[in-house]
């Protein structure tokens, strides 16, 4: 168990992992963790053969967290988050050129998407608006 979450403290981890397990920092290709700043550049240090991947909970959580901070839909929130984290979603990119292709497409479709959110929400609005003064 580690008592202090500081770099000096997971440099230590990471020596002391590096050392008992030989040739650890060889074969480890990949790593994730939250995104504790300390703990990252700890890691970096050791396996600097290795990639730096934020784990796949921390991830959603923060993903979810930003739509719901910029206001969108719930419908919309939901769309995204399973083009992300669904079955054949972004998060599963078998490459990083499926990952950039696969993220321009998205990109254009949630803009479509948002721009037709907005597009709805204004005309309900003026539709409200209309509706009152007649009355």
């Amino acid at each position: 168990m580690i008592h202090y979450k500081d770099h000096q403290t997971y440099m230590s981890f990471v020596h002391r992992l590096v050392r008992e397990v030989p040739g650890f920092a060889k074969f480890l290709h990949v790593y994730g963790n939250d995104s504790e700043e300390a703990l990252i550049n700890s890691l970096a240090a050791g396996f600097q053969c290795s990639s730096h991947l934020l784990c796949y909970i921390h991830c959603k959580k923060n993903v979810q967290q930003k739509m719901k901070q910029i206001g969108l839909s719930e419908d919309l929130a939901k769309h995204i988050s399973s083009a992300v984290f669904g079955k054949s979603g972004l998060a599963w990119s078998a490459s990083a050129a499926e990952f950039e292709q696969q993220v321009k497409t998205l990109v254009k479709e949630w803009d479509d998407l948002e721009q037709h959110e907005q597009k709805e929400s204004h005309n309900s609005l003026l539709i409200s608006c209309e509706t009152s003064r007649k009355t």
